[in-house]
């Protein structure tokens, strides 16, 4: 552009030196009027070329910006290429992870079915055994239960034994059986209750002497009474189910005027039938009896008990802490609680807990297992249940 530029100016000088020389002003102004278009040309061109020169450069930066750009682009394509790779490296461990899942789910749920044929299996087995085992039970609680029968009948006929046993007794009450009591309407429970547990007797007669009045409350087949009886001592028991009566179990048939039913959660009281005179006893027992009872009834149980305790008298027992389902799994055992919650109970109705009792607990009829209807220890096993020993509450 700057040679265009010297060549126009030369060109204007020039004919500026014509005009001067030849005379030819007409032509000479025409010539430089273009001339001066020219020149005005000629910055404007240079002016839109300087204008092209910026937008080249401003071109050119773009240029260099877009090929960094893309630079980067191309860099995070490659991260993501190699991202790609390694995801589908990693979607391949899957595959073959999960293939193997699969194959151990095969294999487990192939476990499973073989694991579940097998436990019917011993379900199966597992119920033959017990119904070969309830077989044997019920075998020999009918070997036992004749035998029973037959030693009772030959007392009826013989003079094995004497037994005092004129005096009878009255047990007035409006609730002859406690016809809502499990142990009624399932009355395998009321059944036990026929050993004749001596060594509690002879310690009875050690403390107290032989004239002492005896009451047993859930009396069962009645051996303790029986044995009371032997031993001289006026004994009278009472049960909440009228089961062992009505089938002659135990010692019933031997004591009628002694053995008795009622529901001993409802008020009651014992007559002698001869001057119609309420008892007072100077030893009450509950073998194994208070936890069928409910506990919102327990309080009418433990007021009976006040009521026919003689002055000084003893309430003992033993009370089981687990649980006692029949056959049917009806639960026998309905209030299962700890030797200190039977202890406030007892002391919230009048009764103490003795801690140092003069009855020796080794020689009560229950809790001192393994044998005939007695299958616990409490000594050698006290979560299991306790004796007791109490009296009535000094005032």
């Amino acid at each position: 552009m700057n040679w265009i530029r010297s060549a126009v100016i030369k060109s204007f000088n020039g004919l500026r030196s014509v005009r001067r020389i030849f005379g030819l002003p007409a032509l000479a102004d025409q010539a430089l009027a273009q001339l001066r278009d020219a020149q005005i040309l000629l910055r404007i061109v240079e002016e839109r070329s300087r204008s092209l020169e910026r937008q080249a450069d401003a071109a050119l930066e773009l240029v260099r910006v877009v090929e960094e750009r893309s630079r980067i682009i191309e860099s995070q394509l490659n991260d993501v290429r190699t991202i790609s790779a390694t995801a589908a490296q990693q979607a391949s461990a899957i595959e073959i992870g999960m293939n193997t899942i699969n194959a151990e789910r095969c294999q487990i749920s192939d476990s499973l079915l073989h694991v579940k044929s097998v436990s019917t299996v011993l379900d199966q087995r597992t119920q033959s055994l017990m119904h070969q085992s309830t077989l044997q039970q019920v075998s020999i609680d009918f070997v036992i239960d004749s035998l029973h029968k037959t030693y009772v009948e030959s007392l009826k006929r013989g003079s094995i034994v004497s037994l005092d046993i004129s005096k009878s007794v009255l047990v007035e009450t409006d609730y002859p059986v406690a016809v809502q009591s499990n142990d009624h309407l399932y009355p395998e429970s009321t059944a036990e209750g026929v050993v004749r547990p001596t060594p509690f007797v002879l310690n009875s007669i050690e403390i107290l002497g032989k004239n002492f009045r005896f009451l047993d409350l859930g009396v069962g087949g009645g051996g303790l009474v029986y044995e009371m009886a032997v031993h001289g001592v006026m004994a009278v028991g009472v049960d909440g189910s009228d089961f062992c009566r009505r089938n002659e179990i135990g010692f019933w048939p031997l004591l009628p005027g002694r053995l008795h039913t009622c529901d001993i959660t409802k008020p009651f009281c014992i007559k002698s039938a001869e001057a119609s005179v309420e008892i007072r006893f100077d030893l009450i027992s509950s073998w194994e009896v208070l936890e069928h009872i409910a506990e919102v009834d327990l309080p009418g149980v433990l007021a009976n008990v006040r009521n026919l305790l003689a002055p000084g008298g003893y309430f003992v027992g033993s009370i089981s802490c687990v649980e006692y389902l029949s056959r049917d799994g009806v639960p026998y055992h309905v209030t299962v609680k700890s030797r200190d919650w039977w202890r406030a109970l007892f002391w919230a109705n009048g009764l103490a807990f003795l801690d140092d009792p003069l009855f020796r607990y080794d020689s009560f009829p229950r809790g001192n297992g393994w044998k005939f209807q007695d299958f616990h220890n409490y000594a050698n096993n006290p979560s299991e249940g306790f004796h007791f020993v109490s009296r009535l509450c000094v005032s």
